[in-house]
């Protein structure tokens, strides 16, 4: 969310940059001039019948006085080349070509007997893919710049103007490229190559798509542009500096995403030669492009779309966080790798545990609920916001009508069109896992309605990928399906249960995470409540120590007996050092090594003598009922040593070993039946619930300092 939020100021403030720079400007002087840079329009086209003639009409109509339009007929199976030579009167010639980069052979090349016609240039070959059709056309073309788009998209009249615009202006750098901005052209009414008005489309999938073009191009890559990190310019829509555009070899045939990848190996060429570059982006709506109007044909833009971003980011992948490519390297490739090709999983992976965890009832509802006003209210600003600088600076809609229909889509758009979105982008990932290189089919009406045409279709071209290439079978699907069952099922299950006590639990560390609202330090087992309970009602008195320890002296120890200063642990003796096993010796009273005489066996007193004294200094009072939590017992000390992997909750701190013990048997009486005595840095603590996992010492520490003894800490041998 930051990154968007910080994406949509940049792009706020590169607007109002070029407004301000450009209000003035009169485009009509680079019109005129004899001084403007040389244009070559390429235009790739495969079975385009059904409208070629009226798109070549429209890139001749383009106001501008420098340029030339090439038309590559790629192998088309229908009669788009017949057409062409019949509308526009072209005849095959001998043409003088450069061969810079390898194609696909040339068939002919046809120009017009026509003068009106005497820029456009047709060129025909054998089918090799949109890639091998923009080559050819860079072969044959005579100019110093390239423009490469889309042979279905209608250009606004002034786009050549504008996009060759930044080639003039800077100086201090040289310009490699030059994108615009796309909008979608769907239920637009548009005539003779020329858009007359502009509509948001009736259909719901391409309005969803109208909204996402306004914030991808308007708050996205402008950021990325002022930052001088850009790595995408559309295919629909580039210019491109001809002399670098050969220098990196020109476009790959090798990938589906070929306009991100001739952006970045320029950029990447342009970085190792230490020369001074930077690739320009214009904001104004310059091409109008037919999208697709079925969930279908959306989502197999969406898979090659995906597949060759993956294909260019792990192609350069070098550049990941290289500081060599400044900030291409170090910003620019690590926000796409996140962002453009993990996010989709993370995010499909995310819902598909949701829909587990929600199915099992570990979803904290409250948390879940909050979680989703916070994504959806974001989401809502965000399509606000680009619409909002979409009217202010271009307002492109004149309908009022038109603005609230992009807004409702806003609100629906998080729960229809944006998971389907997801859905394709994990297929797509699947897909180049799986070594598929191919187009797809795409079927379009068309800006004159009539009937439907079909766009390109290759049939295979080679992946760049160096990962080995899976046959996608059904074994393959089912072994993938059983594999992410089983991750998720080793995640949500309890394991020790499972396989120790033969039950189904569900992992008590997944059910902590989903339940917030629980506090760790109330999970206790039920015996430990229950002890806790008979301590609270049976408080202890206030006992007499020793101790030079300031912060567990006297009259602390005294202050937290008062309040419950109670500890738990094992019933053993534990000295940590060699020395202390002498000293338990010497520290040993007479009367404990005696049998208990038949006075104290008939009053049940077995404590120590030393005890007896200690207890003798206070004020007598009426013996307690014997109750079956406080039985007294004779405890066994052996001598054993502390583990440096145990947890002790210590209380207290004592000098002396005699009230030490004393205050441990009390405990043991009361019913904590697994006290402990340790001698450390030459003191005997008083400790209760030795564990050996720190996360549930702390868990019993904190249920202890909430309910018994504010004051109670950890103890570990190696802190």
């Amino acid at each position: 969310m930051v990154s968007y939020l910080v994406l949509s100021l940049v792009s706020f403030l590169a607007v109002k940059k070029y407004l301000h720079k450009n209000s003035f400007v009169d485009y009509r002087d680079i019109l005129n001039t004899d001084i403007a840079p040389s244009v070559s329009l390429l235009a790739p086209a495969y079975n385009e019948t059904e409208t070629i003639i009226e798109n070549i009409r429209s890139l001749l109509s383009i106001h501008y006085s420098n340029f030339e339009v090439i038309v590559i007929n790629d192998g088309s199976k229908d009669d788009t080349l017949e057409k062409c030579i019949e509308e526009y009167e072209l005849e095959k010639v001998d043409f003088a070509v450069n061969y810079e980069i390898e194609t696909k052979e040339i068939r002919g090349i046809y120009k017009s007997k026509n003068r009106a016609f005497n820029q456009l240039i047709f060129i025909d070959k054998e089918n090799g893919g949109k890639s091998d059709a923009l080559n050819v056309g860079i072969n044959v073309s005579s100019y110093d710049y390239i423009t490469c788009i889309d042979v279905d998209c209608v250009l606004e009249q002034d786009a050549l103007l504008k996009l060759m615009k930044p080639f003039m202006d800077e100086n201090e750098k040289e310009v490699v490229a030059t994108g615009g901005v796309i909008r979608i052209a769907n239920s637009c009414v548009i005539e003779d190559g020329q858009l007359l008005e502009v509509k948001v489309p009736k259909n719901f999938v391409a309005r969803s798509q109208a909204l996402e073009y306004i914030r991808a191009f308007l708050l996205g890559r402008m950021a990325w542009s002022l930052m001088d990190g850009l790595i995408l310019i559309s295919g629909a829509l580039g210019v491109f500096q001809k002399k670098t555009a050969i220098a990196v070899g020109g476009y790959d045939t090798k990938t589906v995403g070929e306009d991100m990848e001739l952006v970045v190996r320029m950029r990447r060429y342009m970085l190792e030669k230490k020369k001074k570059y930077t690739v320009a982006f214009i904001p104004d709506p310059l091409c109008w492009t037919e999208c697709p109007e079925s969930w279908t044909m959306l989502g197999r833009q969406r898979n090659r779309w995906t597949r060759g971003t993956i294909e260019t980011l792990w192609k350069h992948r070098g550049m990941f966080f290289n500081p060599k490519y400044k900030l291409l390297g170090m910003l620019s490739y690590p926000y796409w790798f996140v962002f453009e090709w993990l996010a989709p999983i993370l995010e499909g992976g995310g819902l598909m545990l949701f829909f587990l965890l929600a199915l099992v009832g570990l979803v904290n509802w409250s948390f879940f609920m909050l979680m989703m006003l916070l994504v959806f209210g974001f989401t809502i600003t965000f399509s606000v916001l680009s619409l909002l600088i979409e009217e202010i600076t271009y307002h492109n809609y004149k309908r009022k009508r038109d603005i609230l229909m992009l807004l409702r889509i806003g609100l629906l758009e998080p729960f229809l069109y944006h998971p389907f979105i997801v859905y394709s982008a994990i297929l797509g990932n699947l897909d180049y896992l799986f070594g598929k290189s191919s187009w797809g089919e795409m079927t379009r009406k068309g800006f004159s309605g009539e009937g439907a045409k079909r766009i390109r279709v290759v049939s295979e071209v080679k992946n760049v990928s160096k990962v080995p290439k899976v046959k996608a079978s059904l074994t393959t699907w089912a072994a993938v399906a059983v594999a992410v069952l089983g991750v998720l099922l080793y995640v949500v299950v309890d394991q020790d249960a499972l396989l120790t006590k033969n039950e189904l639990a569900f992992n008590p560390k997944l059910v902590n995470l989903f339940t917030p609202n629980e506090a760790p330090a109330k999970k206790v087992i039920k015996k430990e409540r229950e002890i806790m309970a008979r301590t609270m009602n049976k408080m202890f008195k206030p006992i007499a120590i020793e101790s030079n320890d300031s912060a567990t002296g006297i009259e602390a120890v005294r202050e937290r007996s008062q309040t419950g200063a109670i500890l738990v642990g094992h019933a053993d003796l534990i000295d940590e050092s060699d020395e202390g096993k002498e000293a338990k010796e010497k520290a040993k009273p007479v009367a404990e090594k005696k049998e208990p005489s038949a006075s104290a066996e008939a009053t049940g007193d077995t404590r120590s003598a030393s005890a007896k004294a200690a207890g003798d200094t206070r004020k007598k009072e009426p013996k307690p009922k014997k109750t079956n939590v406080a039985k007294k017992v004779k405890y066994s000390m052996p001598e054993t040593k502390t583990k440096p992997t145990d947890y002790y909750i210590i209380g207290g701190s004592y000098d002396r070993y005699e009230p030490a013990l004393e205050y441990r048997d009390k405990l043991l009486e009361s019913g904590f039946g697994r006290a402990v005595l340790i001698r450390t840095g030459g003191k005997y603590r008083v400790a209760f619930a030795v564990f050996d996992d720190k996360d549930r010492a702390k868990d019993y520490l904190m249920n202890i300092r909430l309910n018994v003894h504010a004051y109670a800490w950890i103890y570990n041998s190696k802190n």
